[in-house]
């Protein structure tokens, strides 16, 4: 993948080094420590890459990172494809460590524009679900004859049969909806995941798909959302609807795990929230409010500056981050880690709170 998703190594080694400190392979009850284990093996499926040298480079650090992790092994996997009506590039890992067999899938990369044409395909296919990440999903999920899962989906359901560990599956953006259909999958296969953990998860089906998947994982299934993240309020087609349960925090605070939705939600709602975000977007109102705050009092003019600007990601594109807009910001992964780590720094709003 490219620089806009990737992470340096000292990130991982520093921020992410206890990533698995407290994760607990044993439980499918939503717990925070999971959800951040959950969200940094998510973001490893990012540093894939099978290009040249790059290819190394990547294997070298996902084993750096492996080590740390305490993993046992951690297998990549990437498949692509520009043929008509079938344009995909589906990236993600399979780990194996003592107590869980975790599967990933990484999400949408703007420099990657196979995984952007992945978003475009929205139409709602024969399998209600959203045609480009059905088509994304089964590039890495064959079906031997009409049951046996084959690719890399396959092997971590069969490693988690074979081995008797528990499968996790995650994903972030476009791969938390490719994790939803690997999960169902693993239904079919009679090794329904323990938990499946999203971060900024669109819409991935219908009615029909919905009503199935939540009955066999709806209480297992957790769909982060941060802030103002435009991601997880789309499709706003509709037909379009939501799984499992949600847990949502405000802008630049922390998850809190009491206020996980007690039941399956499809939280149509948030498609008029979506609507209103991208209205305000194109109106300035985000600039124009803070125009109005900084100029109205001369008091604290620097601290009002300082609030207004987004925090800065993580390697070469770092500062540009703080250039985009609050509901693409607060999409990225660093936010949401942010979001689920006890001690990041969080950044105030124009007003100087924190909500």
């Amino acid at each position: 993948m490219s620089d806009f998703v990737q992470f340096p190594l000292n990130v991982y080694l520093d921020q992410g080094k206890d990533a698995f400190t407290g994760f607990d392979g044993a439980t499918s009850k939503f717990t925070l420590p999971n959800a951040l284990a959950m969200m940094w093996f998510a973001q490893l499926a990012y540093e894939v890459d099978t290009t040249g040298h790059g290819r190394d480079a990547a294997e070298a650090k996902i084993d750096t990172i492996r080590n740390a992790w305490k993993f046992d092994s951690v297998s990549t996997f990437r498949q692509e494809d520009v043929a008509v009506r079938k344009i995909f590039n589906t990236t993600g890992l399979v780990g194996q460590r003592r107590d869980a067999i975790v599967l990933a899938f990484a999400g949408t990369d703007p420099f990657i524009w196979q995984t952007v044409a992945t978003d475009a395909a929205f139409r709602i296919g024969a399998k209600n679900t959203h045609e480009g990440f059905q088509r994304a999903f089964e590039a890495v999920a064959p079906l031997d004859g009409d049951s046996v899962l084959g690719g890399p989906v396959g092997e971590a359901v069969a490693r988690s049969r074979s081995t008797g560990l528990p499968l996790f599956v995650t994903g972030h953006s476009l791969g938390a909806a490719l994790a939803i259909l690997a999960a169902d999958a693993a239904v079919t296969s009679k090794v329904p995941p323990r938990a499946v953990y999203g971060f900024g998860t669109p819409r991935p089906g219908g009615a029909t798909f919905q009503a199935r998947y939540n009955a066999a994982l709806g209480d297992v299934t957790y769909r982060l959302v941060h802030g103002r993240d435009v991601v997880a309020r789309v499709p706003m087609f509709p037909g379009y609807l939501n799984v499992g349960r949600m847990l949502r925090c405000d802008s630049n605070t922390k998850f809190d795990g009491g206020k996980l939705s007690t039941t399956v939600t499809d939280d149509s709602q948030f498609a008029e929230f979506a609507v209103d975000e991208l209205k305000n977007l194109l109106r300035g109102k985000d600039l124009l409010t803070f125009l109005d705050r900084f100029f109205a009092s001369r008091e604290g003019l620097t601290k009002r500056l300082l609030a207004s600007i987004q925090e800065p990601g993580f390697g070469p594109l770092a500062n540009w981050f703080r250039l985009l807009p609050p509901p693409i910001r607060e999409h990225l992964e660093d936010r949401y880690i942010a979001a689920l780590t006890p001690n990041a720094i969080t950044i105030p709003h124009l007003d100087g709170s924190l909500d």
